[in-house]
């Protein structure tokens, strides 16, 4: 076993540690890597499950996949509801096209990337993200990097590394090889992008030092050179603490991410793919550009799990029809006997496939909770299928204020300007509406901006998607007792469009905003004056409140309708489930 396979497994020897001491990536870092509303996540390499407990918190499902035992018996206790797995990088226990994201934290510089990358690409949709991220310790600061030279000198060693360092800069250029990616000629990967997030952890000296023993140079060390190194970096560690022994340790997450995608001269393979995962791509997300030359939007396709209904025919096992079989010249007994047992297979086939048919087009009985499960995943599907020039209407007619309703044909219309990416509901909204949202189990945000026909008013329109009809109602009450920021209701933040007239649109220029709810969808509106006005009170212009407000009100009625339409009675046949 070489040095570097050896340190690739050590981590087992001290999962407890491991778990108890290393950091989580900050927020900003994941609000970077991971897609909003992300469904299917695979943690690879997951350890004791850091970086898992993260992805909980921001996907729908999460698969966490570890080749080590001990790690994995960790993971286990403290996640217990996690689809833990047994597997390697370069050979993972998952179907093809199985997943919406793939993270690797913390271990790329583990894994065998001409295998592994490959095996990832397998996994992923198209139009998954890969992603990978490493966070530990700020050497940009010297006395950080400094540890890395006292920990424990020559344990770099060929298997890791070209060389041992020796200098604080030797350590950060180590650092920034370490923290590279770089794929194999021909990956099935694209739109590579890179970022770095810093930040501040408050840490006991003993707890650094815990966690500076759960590196693997220092677990391979030998036992007296691991005790000197880790006691060099005690004395180090004390001078710099406060005097109840507390360090402020600077602190980085190194992130990477890219887009899975169909090498050319593989479109005819793309059209495949594509029907073998028909209902589980989400239109919403395939580049939908705005009407003034935006770019594309959306991380990509997003598959949609229908929920298992309890009750429903199983067919697996049935027989197929019987088939006629040859008929042979041979002695009448025989003949007769073979004519007749086949006679007899041939009726047993018919009344089981004549009764699957029966059970098929009869009428069945759902239970209420059944009912519920249809209802909520049939609202769920629309915003995963229906394409987002769809669910947002380049027009939408409005009523016009009271003021002007002496001409009962006069309507007025609001126009799109832009579509924006989907984005989480913790990002999109304000505070007090992003903690409703969050307590309501929200999975993500939709959005896009209309103006009036004089580009006078500027609305933002955000579709909030809940689990279900329950959560979505439960959110709008929540919401409208919620209190409001300056006279103004939490709510969505305004989009803005370059190079139209929605271009100085910001949440300091917000009016007034409201918020309807049907089915599984909550919508939030914010509206605003298309200039650079800032916010200022419209309840005194009577007028501009009523226009304002039926703008906002048209615009979410519109998208309301489509997203939240009532949902016919389940019933078989047509129903999930029959």
């Amino acid at each position: 076993m070489t040095l570097n396979q050896e340190q690739a497994i050590s981590f087992g020897n001290v999962a407890s540690s491991y778990d108890r001491v290393r950091p989580e990536p900050p927020p900003d870092a994941l609000d970077w890597l991971v897609p909003a509303g992300c469904e299917v996540a695979v943690d690879l390499a997951a350890g004791t499950g850091l970086f898992t407990r993260a992805l909980l918190r921001r996907a729908a499902r999460v698969v966490a996949v570890e080749p080590d035992q001990r790690m994995r018996e960790v993971l286990a206790q403290r996640s217990p509801g996690v689809d833990l797995r047994a597997g390697w990088g370069e050979a993972m226990p998952l179907p093809d096209a199985s997943a919406d994201a793939v993270f690797v934290s913390t271990a790329w510089h583990w894994l065998d990337p001409a295998r592994a990358v490959p095996e990832i690409a397998r996994v992923l949709r198209p139009g998954g993200r890969l992603g990978v991220i490493w966070t530990s310790r700020d050497r940009g600061e010297d006395w950080v990097a400094e540890l890395d030279l006292v920990r424990v000198p020559g344990t770099y060693g060929a298997g890791t590394d070209s060389g041992e360092p020796r200098t604080a800069a030797d350590v950060r250029a180590r650092l920034d090889r370490h923290h590279t990616v770089t794929l194999p000629a021909g990956a099935a990967f694209r739109d590579q992008e890179a970022a770095s997030f810093r930040f501040i952890r408050t840490i006991s000296v003993d707890d650094v030092l815990e966690w500076l023993a759960t590196s693997s140079e220092v677990i391979t060390a030998a036992a007296a050179d691991r005790t000197a190194g880790l006691a060099r970096c005690r004395a180090a560690l004390t001078a710099r603490a406060d005097h109840a022994g507390l360090l402020a340790m600077p602190m980085r997450s190194w992130c990477w991410r890219a887009q899975r995608w169909l090498p050319s001269g593989t479109g005819n393979h793309e059209k495949r793919v594509g029907r073998g995962l028909a209902g589980r791509c989400k239109p919403y997300h395939f580049r939908v550009g705005t009407e003034f030359g935006g770019g594309a939007h959306g991380d990509g396709p997003w598959h949609a799990a229908q929920p298992p209904y309890h009750g429903g025919q199983d067919y697996a096992g049935m027989p197929a029809y019987g088939s006629r079989g040859q008929e042979r010249h041979s002695a009448p007994g025989r003949g007769y006997r073979i004519g007749v047992t086949a006679l007899v297979i041939g009726l047993v086939g018919l009344v089981v496939s004549l009764y699957g048919v029966a059970t098929q087009l009869m009428p069945r009985h759902f239970s209420a909770v059944q009912q519920r499960q249809i209802t909520n995943w049939e609202y769920a599907k629309r915003w995963r299928e229906l394409p987002a020039d769809q669910i947002f209407p380049a027009q939408v007619k409005y009523a016009p204020p009271s003021a002007l309703d002496d001409d009962q044909s006069l309507t007025l219309a609001a126009h799109r300007v832009g579509i924006a990416r989907q984005a989480s509901c913790k990002s999109a909204t304000d505070a007090a509406a992003a903690a409703v949202l969050d307590r309501n189990g929200c999975t993500a945000l939709l959005r896009a901006t209309y103006t009036d026909g004089t580009d006078s008013y500027v609305v933002t329109v955000g579709a909030a998607v809940l689990p279900g009809s329950a959560q979505a109602a439960n959110a709008a009450r929540e919401l409208a007792a919620a209190g409001g920021a300056g006279g103004l209701a939490p709510g969505v933040h305004a989009v803005a469009f370059k190079n139209t007239p929605a271009a100085w649109f910001t949440d300091q220029r917000r009016q007034l905003s409201g918020s309807l709810v049907a089915g599984g969808y909550l919508i939030l509106f914010t509206v605003g004056y298309a200039d650079s006005r800032p916010r200022e009170p419209v309840s005194g212009d009577t007028y501009a409140d009523a226009e304002m407000t039926n703008a906002g009100l048209g615009v979410a009625h519109a998208v309301l309708s489509v997203l939240g339409a009532p949902v016919p009675a389940a019933h078989c046949p047509g129903a999930p489930g029959c």
